[in-house]
Protein backbone atom coordinates (compact mmCIF):
# COMPACT_ATOMS: atom_id res chain seq x y z
CA UNK A 1 0.00 0.00 0.00
CA UNK A 2 1.39 3.36 -0.99
CA UNK A 3 1.10 6.31 1.38
CA UNK A 4 -1.28 9.07 0.35
CA UNK A 5 0.27 12.13 -1.38
CA UNK A 6 0.32 14.26 1.80
CA UNK A 7 1.89 11.35 3.67
CA UNK A 8 4.57 10.99 1.01
CA UNK A 9 5.34 14.69 1.42
CA UNK A 10 5.61 14.27 5.20
CA UNK A 11 7.88 11.23 4.87
CA UNK A 12 10.07 12.99 2.28
CA UNK A 13 10.41 16.15 4.34
CA UNK A 14 11.29 14.27 7.51
CA UNK A 15 13.69 11.92 5.73
CA UNK A 16 15.48 14.84 4.06
CA UNK A 17 15.86 16.56 7.43
CA UNK A 18 17.29 13.37 8.96
CA UNK A 19 19.73 12.91 6.08
CA UNK A 20 20.93 16.51 6.22
CA UNK A 21 21.23 16.77 10.01
CA UNK A 22 22.39 13.25 10.79
CA UNK A 23 20.23 13.36 13.92
CA UNK A 24 16.52 13.18 14.57
CA UNK A 25 14.09 14.41 17.16
CA UNK A 26 11.50 12.72 19.32
CA UNK A 27 8.87 14.78 17.49
CA UNK A 28 9.97 13.38 14.13
CA UNK A 29 9.91 9.83 15.52
CA UNK A 30 6.44 10.32 16.99
CA UNK A 31 5.09 11.81 13.76
CA UNK A 32 6.35 8.95 11.61
CA UNK A 33 5.22 6.39 14.20
CA UNK A 34 1.72 7.90 14.16
CA UNK A 35 1.74 7.76 10.38
CA UNK A 36 2.83 4.11 10.45
CA UNK A 37 0.02 3.22 12.86
CA UNK A 38 -2.56 5.03 10.69
CA UNK A 39 -1.36 3.23 7.57
CA UNK A 40 -1.40 -0.16 9.32
CA UNK A 41 -4.95 0.47 10.54
CA UNK A 42 -6.21 1.91 7.26
CA UNK A 43 -4.72 -0.79 5.07
CA UNK A 44 -4.96 -3.69 7.51
CA UNK A 45 -1.22 -4.13 7.02
CA UNK A 46 1.00 -6.67 8.75
CA UNK A 47 3.73 -4.06 9.13
CA UNK A 48 5.81 -1.27 7.63
CA UNK A 49 9.06 -1.65 5.70
CA UNK A 50 11.67 0.82 6.94
CA UNK A 51 13.75 1.09 3.78
CA UNK A 52 15.80 4.23 4.31
CA UNK A 53 19.11 4.01 6.13
CA UNK A 54 18.64 7.47 7.64
CA UNK A 55 15.54 6.23 9.47
CA UNK A 56 17.90 4.38 11.82
CA UNK A 57 18.60 7.77 13.38
CA UNK A 58 15.14 7.71 15.00
CA UNK A 59 14.06 4.07 14.84
CA UNK A 60 15.64 1.03 16.48
CA UNK A 61 14.42 -2.06 18.31
CA UNK A 62 13.51 -0.02 21.39
CA UNK A 63 11.88 2.99 19.73
CA UNK A 64 9.82 1.33 17.00
CA UNK A 65 6.36 0.66 18.40
CA UNK A 66 4.74 -0.79 15.28
CA UNK A 67 5.28 -4.03 13.34
CA UNK A 68 8.10 -3.48 10.87
CA UNK A 69 10.99 -4.84 8.85
CA UNK A 70 14.17 -2.79 9.17
CA UNK A 71 15.95 -3.14 5.83
CA UNK A 72 19.03 -1.26 7.09
CA UNK A 73 19.47 -3.75 9.91
CA UNK A 74 19.08 -6.68 7.51
CA UNK A 75 21.75 -5.21 5.21
CA UNK A 76 24.14 -4.52 8.07
CA UNK A 77 23.71 -8.02 9.48
CA UNK A 78 24.42 -9.50 6.03
CA UNK A 79 27.55 -7.34 5.66
CA UNK A 80 28.80 -8.33 9.10
CA UNK A 81 28.15 -12.01 8.40
CA UNK A 82 30.00 -11.78 5.11
CA UNK A 83 32.96 -10.08 6.81
CA UNK A 84 33.15 -12.74 9.49
CA UNK A 85 33.00 -15.69 7.06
Amino acid sequence: MRPQPAEIDQIHETYTQLAEAGIGSETQRQQLSSLAHRMIDRGHLDGIILAGTDLSVIFDEKTTDFPHIDCSRIHLEAIMKRLSD
